[in-house]
């Protein structure tokens, strides 16, 4: 038997293809010690889904988890052992799982947390911007952390997220906001914020290189107000000091 022989029947074995009997005799070997195996690949796919999309999970009813488990297991069995490669596909499956499932407001608002999600996972777990050469952005006295992504979102997701307690139901869609992602220059995770008017105008006055005060005159503010927004930008890591 080949090697990509017995990689076809492991695989066909893992997706379900094949039955534990069946791929153990093609294989040779014990089908309990084979079913150890295929029971170990489920559930790296389960754990990672569980890393990756915390509070997505949280967010639906325990009872419908084993059968989302193994339904996503069926449907996108892993490609490969990281961590996007077993749970990236997640949250288009979704999509496609929950019209049936949950109500139309529920199923719109858990879709695009999970592509949330997956963006904070992307922005935490993205080595381009450590890149020897990677050009910082702004030349003044302030540099725009290298990592932060605008997005816009139709749910109040970080409203949701910062909650405390979770509110009993899931909200609807609402006016589009813009939230800022990015990964903390120093703790290495990754962050969300609403983008309030002073967070934005602190990620211009770095982004263009300008000077707080400078800034604050030209748009008709109080200096100590550019101050203050840029005292906040930098303790959340949205920007550095140059």
């Amino acid at each position: 038997m080949t090697l990509r022989e017995t990689q076809r029947a492991l695989v066909a074995c893992f997706r379900g293809e094949t039955a534990i009997e069946t791929a153990a005799g093609v294989l040779g070997v014990d089908p309990a010690r084979l079913a150890i195996y295929a029971r170990m690949v489920e559930g790296h796919v389960r754990q990672a889904v569980a890393a990756m999309f915390p509070e997505t999970l949280s967010a639906l009813d325990p009872s419908v988890q084993p059968a989302l488990d193994a339904a996503f297991y069926t449907a996108h069995p892993p490609s490969g052992w990281s961590l996007d490669a077993a749970a990236g596909p997640f949250p288009a499956f979704l999509e496609g799982y929950l019209p049936d499932r949950v109500s139309e407001t529920d199923a719109a608002f858990l879709v695009e947390l999970a592509r949330f999600e997956a963006l904070l996972a992307e922005v935490a777990l993205d080595a381009t911007v450590e890149a020897e050469g990677t050009p910082p952005v702004g030349h003044g006295p302030y540099v725009l952390n290298p990592t932060l992504i605008a997005v816009e979102v139709e749910h109040p997701i970080v409203e949701w997220l910062v909650a405390a307690p979770r509110p009993a139901t899931l909200p609807p869609r609402g006016p589009a906001r813009t939230v800022l992602v990015f990964r903390h220059p120093e703790r290495d995770t990754a962050c969300f914020q609403a983008a309030t008017d002073d967070l934005l105008f602190a990620v211009k006055i770095a982004a263009d290189g300008l000077d707080p005060d400078d800034a604050a005159r030209a748009a008709g503010l109080p200096t100590d107000a550019a101050r203050a927004a840029m005292t906040n930008a930098l303790a959340l890591g949205l920007v550095t000091g140059a």
